[in-house]
């Protein structure tokens, strides 16, 4: 919900920036460029992508998943309401919109190119994984976070903890806690307390 009020104040915002630009009327409001969507095995996108879809009504996605045709096919049928709003991303295809937004880094190294070409800001969830590493050295991720179309990174809330001699990593994603705090938030608690956080 979080993520949503921030993307339509957002898109509301570059509206208003961009009066100046002549708008085609095909343009919409948010563009979501990922590279496994819409394949239906990872509910965590299809979750987030649709509850996008539903209530930003001009957003559209663009997907770069390998067998993206056959993935298309089996989520329209599951989906019948965004039949038409889900593409194949295609090099040629202009990138018309007020807003991008993409999930993990590996989407923003390969889209980076054609987001600076349309120059549509973007803003992109830092997850770990998908490419992003702590130990690798920062210069890789230098092009990311210095282009002049970044407008927003959302980071998830990282904890350390040494348990066992090893480091572990806990990430939490702070704008999703509302979504599961009845089922969640207990559970997290438990696993607090076992690993002796207080």
């Amino acid at each position: 919900m979080r993520y949503l009020i921030w993307l339509t104040r957002e898109i509301c915002f570059f509206d208003k920036t961009n009066k100046e630009k002549k708008l085609n009327e095909k343009e919409s409001d948010l563009i979501i460029i990922d590279d496994y969507f819409p394949n239906l095995l990872t509910a965590f996108r299809v979750a987030e992508f649709n509850y996008y879809l539903k209530n930003i009504k001009k957003s559209i996605v663009y997907s770069t998943a390998y067998q993206c045709d056959i993935h298309l096919k089996k989520y329209e049928t599951e989906f019948k309401q965004f039949e038409g709003r889900v593409f194949k991303f295609d090099k040629n295809d202009p990138l018309n919109a007020k807003l991008i937004y993409l999930i993990f880094i590996n989407n923003v190294f390969g889209a980076l190119s054609f987001i600076e070409k349309s120059q549509t800001p973007f803003i992109f969830t830092l997850y770990p994984g998908g490419g992003f590493k702590l130990d690798v050295n920062e210069d890789k991720y230098d092009f990311v976070f210095c282009t002049y179309v970044l407008e927003h990174v959302f980071k998830p809330e990282l904890i350390f903890k040494y348990f066992d001699n090893k480091l572990i990593l806990f990430f939490i994603c702070t704008s999703m806690l509302s979504l599961f705090q009845d089922l969640f938030l207990p559970f997290l608690a438990k696993l607090y307390n076992f690993l002796g956080f207080s």
